[in-house]
This record gives structure tokens, sequence and C-alpha cells, in this order.
């Protein structure tokens, strides 16, 4: 009885985690960059330790128990659909390149490189290429600045103001497994492990587009309401249990 309590449980813990990813999607659904997450579960036997507080743990079935937890999140980096804009200052990756960004290390407090797909970019009143957040974009010769009136870009990312070449907007790739994590803001920074760039080699720059966020609403909502019928399905199973224990021990006096 016990057992089954404890795999009802693991089950709606589960459930629990994918609406909740399926919910962060959806929310960032419209962003653009944004890429998906998906959780990691896995089959863990109770003799491993899962539940750790459980008094089935010295049982003489604990072998034959099984449940389900999601320790881990990963991100699914799959290209986005390009939407033309018009935007000047808009830039749409195509392929696996990131742009690279300068931003505040909130651990140090000094700056640090961070990485983005969101290219919906501005100017400061210095000139300056910027995010949505103020942080610096980016170019291989540092800083991007820009003070004329007409800009172009081209596929490889060389940026034309007034008709002059004036840098190139810094394009990289990233050794997969991608060593990087979310930050926030768009912005993804490199793990304890560190993240090799390299060059951009299969990725094109396209000026004036942005790239559509890979979550799509409808699949989300999908998930969002298979998730929630087993979860509700767990919670009926762990409220039988529940009423038959008590019918149990009532018995029992």
């Amino acid at each position: 009885m016990d057992r089954g309590l404890y795999v009802a449980a693991s089950g709606a813990l589960s459930q629990q985690r994918v609406l909740d990813t399926a919910t962060s999607n959806l929310s960032s659904a419209n962003v653009s960059g944004f890429k998906k997450d998906f959780p990691i579960f896995e089959m863990t036997e109770a003799n491993q330790g899962y539940p750790l507080k459980s008094p089935m743990k010295q049982s003489s079935y604990n072998s034959e128990m099984t449940f389900v937890e999601s320790n881990s999140l990963q991100t699914d980096y799959s290209q986005g659909g390009l939407s033309k804009t018009g935007g000047n200052l808009d830039f749409a990756i195509y392929g696996r390149g990131f742009m690279v960004v300068e931003a505040q290390d909130p651990g140090s407090g000094g700056s640090g490189t961070y990485y983005t797909r969101n290219g919906h970019f501005y100017l400061n009143a210095d000139g300056d290429l910027i995010t949505s957040q103020g942080h610096q974009v980016m170019g291989e010769g540092g800083a991007i600045n820009l003070q004329g009136t007409a800009i172009e870009v081209d596929k490889d990312g060389n940026i034309f103001e007034d008709g002059a070449l004036v840098d190139k907007l810094k394009v990289v790739e990233l050794r997969e497994p991608y060593s990087i994590k979310k930050v926030g803001g768009g912005l993804y920074a490199g793990d304890k492990k560190g993240s090799v760039e390299l060059p951009a080699e299969d990725s094109v720059v396209h000026h004036g587009h942005l790239e559509q966020s890979n979550a799509k609403a409808v699949e989300e909502m999908v998930k969002m309401i298979t998730a929630l019928r087993a979860y509700e399905s767990n919670m009926k199973l762990i409220g039988s249990f529940d009423s038959i224990t008590e019918k149990a021990i009532t018995l029992a006096k």
C-alpha cells in the first residue's frame, strides 16, 4: 500500500515539473531568440536512496520499487524561425552562432562575457549598441559604437556605416555539448567547465530580422493540459491510498 503511495507521489512531482517547465516556455514563446527547456527524467530504485526519508527504505521489496525523478533541465537549442522586421538594429542568426555581449558579472561585480540569440538592439546616448538591458554588444574591435545614419550589415556580420566598414558583429559558435546556462534577460553564461568559442563558420547574420522563439504556444499548452491531467490522476491515487490506510487503522483499533 505504502509502495503505491510513494510511486504515485513521485509521478505527481514529475508531472508538476513538466507543468512548470511548459508554463515557463509558454510565457516566453514571443521572446526573440528564446530557447525552450525540457526536464530530464530517470528511473530511480528505492534502494538507491529515494525517497531518502521513506520508512520503506528497509522493506523487503525495496529492490522492486522504482520511482520517477527529475533533477535537471536541458535546453533545446534548435533553430527558431526568422521574422523580418525591417529594424535597422535588429539581427538574427541562422545557424549555431551566438552574439557576444559584455555585462556585469553578478558574482565578481566586474564585466563578463555572455552570449545571446536575441538580436533586438538599441543605441544609447553615446552611440553604443546595447541590449534591452543596457549591455554592450561586442564587435571584433570591441564594443560597437555607431554614429552614422545609414547602417548596413552583410551576412558575415560586417557593419557598414554611411558606406564605410566600421566593425564586425562578434558571432561565435560554441563547442557541443554546450557548457552554458541561462542567466536571464536572454543571456547565457559559461558554466564552471567553461565554454570554448569557435569561429562562426556555419552561421549567417540576417540584418533587419529577429529569430523567433523555438517554443510553440500550442505545443506548450498541450503539454500543460496533458501534465495537469496526469497530475490530477496521481493525486486521486494518493487520496485513495490515504483513505485505505485510514480505514485499515480504524479497523485495527
